[in-house]
């Protein structure tokens, strides 16, 4: 097998395990983005670093339901921001997060987006800023069991902002 068989067979099996886990994750009895995913991620990263001009496949591209015309999806999962309770789901599915991480989560709460700028006020570098957002993003991801980013960098316009297109996210 060359390397775009081999990739294309790893996105195949991808695929499978991700509508199986999504499946279950629906219905309460496992996680939205078990190890077994995570490892197929993994995998499929060192291919492509290894192979100049592969292509990529996008796994966000999903056509999820839609309520109306207005293109507002019926399965946005809400997500709580709260100072007290942190961010979360409900009781089971929370990241406690407090300091500068919620400060900063609150205060994009606020607007639609902050540059690199506007958050040094949080953390002093670019690199800083970048690393503390990753950490927020994998934080959110692994304890409240969603497949998607809360926050999202807008290289054109080197901003952040809440990913609103995804999720559901609201101040309690």
């Amino acid at each position: 097998m060359n390397t775009l068989e081999v990739l294309s067979e790893l996105y195949a099996v991808r695929r499978e395990v991700e509508q199986k886990a999504y499946w279950r994750f629906e219905r309460g009895i496992g996680y939205a983005y078990p190890d077994e995913l995570q490892k197929l991620d993994e995998q499929i990263a060192q291919i492509k670093k290894r192979t100049p001009g592969v292509p990529s496949v996008d796994f966000t591209i999903t056509s999820p339901p839609y309520d109306d015309a207005s293109g507002e999806s019926k399965n946005k999962t809400v997500i709580h921001v709260d100072g007290k309770k942190g961010i979360y789901i409900d009781e089971k599915r929370r990241y406690p997060i407090s300091g500068k991480r919620l400060e900063c989560v609150e205060k994009l709460l606020e607007s639609d987006s902050l540059t690199t700028e506007d958050l040094e006020q949080f953390w002093s570098t670019s690199s800083q800023i970048s690393n503390e957002i990753k950490e927020i993003n994998t934080q959110v991801r692994k304890k409240l069991e969603i497949r998607y980013d809360l926050i999202i960098h807008s290289k054109s316009a080197r901003s952040y902002s809440l990913n609103q297109e995804e999720l559901d996210i609201r101040a309690s």
